[in-house]
């Protein structure tokens, strides 16, 4: 749903376009403007999930962050599915200690 959501902004047009995708902006921003959140959702692909962002358990997510954007940032934040990670979540020193290499 977040991809979805920026990508129905046109001017994340070029954003979409840098990978062949700028046909789908305007289906999503039609559905955003319709409120068809779950249509927006259901029109981004496996392949844009994995291009936009980093999947992964609680195991292997903060290697992942570390591998694909290492020597890039040195901060990240996590967007996922339910209810956010707590800061007291005793899997999150981990993620961190992964990440920070």
């Amino acid at each position: 749903q977040q991809i979805a959501f920026y990508a129905s902004t046109r001017t994340y047009e070029p954003v979409l376009a840098a990978h062949g995708w700028q046909d789908l902006v305007p289906q999503l921003h039609r559905k955003s403007v319709e409120g068809d959140w779950k249509g927006m959702a259901d029109l981004v692909t496996d392949e844009m999930v994995e291009t936009y962002a980093v999947t992964g358990t609680w195991e292997d997510i903060g290697r992942k962050i570390r591998e694909r954007y290492a020597g890039l940032l040195d901060r990240t934040a996590f967007y996922q599915p339910g209810k956010p990670p707590s800061l007291e979540d005793p899997r999150l020193p981990r993620v961190v200690k992964e990440f920070n290499g």
